[in-house]
């Protein structure tokens, strides 16, 4: 299993780089240029995080979304800042386009000598958390990096920099900080390729029994620090983090199938509909069956 950390490597040629994937999230387009496109190895499907701030645009597709300690559906189109070290990922994102946007501007850099970038502090700072924007600002993000892919040069870069200002001045009913903490990974590998084998098995089990002592034989740490760890990398304790992959499942059978409440939880991991009630109510604030009306009732 390889290291959940990333190691990107810009093209010289660029301060920045350009994705593009379609229907698979392993076989990633970087675009160098309008008629120039080399084909790299993507990790948006797995549990992983990079120095590099990301900017990800889903056009077509749906999914869970991971940034730090959120856990959440998604639809297209999805437009979400992720900052420097922060885990993410995407989950069920298959028949699926997008584009991400990847770049490194830590403090030393020489983009933040100019005045004008003071401006995208406030950015900088909100993307520990991941942000996601929607509406006006969401249309005018994906518009520029559809424009960036038939520049190159000076033209592209100058998008680039338009992107940033119309994240820096989305409206607030346009944005959402994801996690309920900030997040920085860096520095931090010891212990990831054991928590994202944990992650995995989740992700493949969740609709089974998932014990303890299980997960700390995979993971090959003792109880008190896979407990440390797991919190450190994922943001909540294991039990949470397991319950909420479930909450997550759950809802998707409640909108999207013809299920009963009861078959939800069950076929969700759930093994008490009580506790399932108590749970998702917790969660959500409103009762299963309230949560499928006011879902359907959506526009």
């Amino acid at each position: 299993m390889p290291l959940q950390h990333e190691a990107i490597e810009l093209d010289s040629r660029q301060s920045f780089r350009l994705l593009h994937w379609k229907d698979n999230l392993r076989e990633v387009d970087s675009l160098i240029g309008p008629e120039q496109r080399v084909r790299i190895h993507g990790a948006g499907d797995r549990w992983h995080h990079h120095r590099e701030m990301e900017l990800t645009l889903v056009q077509r597709g749906s999914g869970t979304r991971f940034v730090g300690d959120h856990i959440g559906p998604f639809e297209s189109l999805d437009v979400v800042l992720i900052g420097a070290s922060v885990p993410h990922f995407w989950k069920g994102l298959r028949r699926s386009s997008g584009y991400a946007v990847q770049w490194r501007f830590e403090r030393d850099h020489a983009v933040w000598r100019f005045p004008e970038t003071k401006g995208l502090d406030a950015l900088w700072e909100l993307s520990a958390r991941g942000l996601r924007f929607t509406g006006v600002t969401a249309s005018r993000a994906l518009s520029l990096v559809e424009r960036m892919a038939g520049q190159e040069g000076c033209a592209r870069l100058a998008l680039f920099f338009e992107l940033l200002d119309v994240l820096a001045a989305a409206p607030k009913r346009e944005r959402r900080e994801l996690s309920r903490r900030p997040f920085d990974l860096s520095g931090v590998h010891a212990h990831q390729p054991a928590i994202e084998r944990v992650i995995r098995h989740i992700l493949q089990h969740f609709h089974e029994t998932i014990p303890l002592s299980q997960v700390l034989r995979l993971a090959g740490m003792s109880k008190a620090t896979f407990s440390r760890q797991f919190r450190r990398h994922a943001g909540r304790p294991f039990s949470a983090f397991v319950n909420q992959v479930r909450l997550d499942h759950a809802c998707r059978e409640l909108v999207g199938s013809g299920a009963s409440v009861s078959e939800s939880a069950f076929a969700s991991g759930f093994n008490s509909l009580s506790y399932f009630n108590r749970t998702f109510r917790g969660a959500y604030k409103c009762s299963p069956k309230e949560y499928r009306r006011r879902a359907r009732s959506a526009p």
